[in-house]
């Protein structure tokens, strides 16, 4: 028997719209809220200034692997904006800066087939996400009836490490008390087959809209159905 691991963002949840679509959409929702607090800003300015926070937040991830949480990132714009950080502003940045997650994320094609197979075969099921709000994710998998299915959740904003450290993956597998060797790790960056990788973990990396190969995954799938029959010929 296998525990499975799964990412979220780009492996079982994807953008309604484009990404580009998707960060204009948290700018003007950031941009609103400036607004609603007296700040006569161009909604373009805060949109090239949250990109520049962005930027530099994702510099401070990948170089110490620790997660800097939505809150975070919210400060970070304020200081690019020359704006004080006053809590209240800083809690409604907070609020709008999350909302297009919850509008504009949408779950992959066959994910509930994949997971209810996977739950029918009685392999436990985990979930190893990079998070600035769990809270949120936790959120979207109860919309979709999923929550149910999931052992244990790693999420990073709670863990405290990002993926490929190995501490979220070993967060992971303390509640499914499972060895290594007998997990499956899917995901689509190289992050999360790296981080599986040098536990010694198998690895299949699902190419969604993230289309660059990771050589090192042991194997590559464009779907979920070609993840299961991966699964029944090699693995069962």
């Amino acid at each position: 028997m296998y525990a499975v691991l799964l990412d979220f963002w780009g492996t079982i949840f994807y953008p309604k719209i484009s990404i580009e679509k998707y960060s204009r959409k948290r700018a003007e929702y950031l941009w609103r809220v400036l607004k609603k607090y007296g700040y006569r800003l161009d909604k373009d300015y805060v949109y090239e200034k949250m990109l520049e926070s962005r930027r530099l937040v994702d510099k401070i991830r990948s170089s110490s692997f620790l997660e800097v949480t939505h809150k975070g990132e919210v400060i970070v714009l304020l200081d690019k904006l020359r704006i004080s950080a006053d809590e209240n502003l800083v809690k409604d940045l907070a609020i709008a800066f999350i909302r297009p997650y919850y509008l504009f994320t949408k779950p992959a094609r066959d994910l509930d087939f994949f997971i209810e197979w996977l739950y029918d075969l009685g392999w436990p099921i985990g979930l190893v996400s990079n998070t600035m709000y769990g809270k949120a994710t936790r959120r979207i998998l109860s919309r979709y009836g999923l929550r149910k299915y999931f052992k244990v959740l790693a999420l990073s904003d709670e863990v405290g490490f990002r993926k490929p450290h190995p501490k979220i993956f070993r967060y992971a597998l303390k509640y499914l008390r499972v060895k290594p060797k007998n997990v499956i790790m899917i995901g689509d960056e190289i992050y999360d087959i790296y981080g599986a990788k040098t536990l010694g973990m198998k690895t299949i990396q699902y190419i969604g809209f993230r289309r660059e190969k990771i050589e090192i995954a042991d194997f590559k799938a464009r779907s979920f159905k070609e993840i299961i029959e991966y699964i029944e010929n090699n693995l069962i």
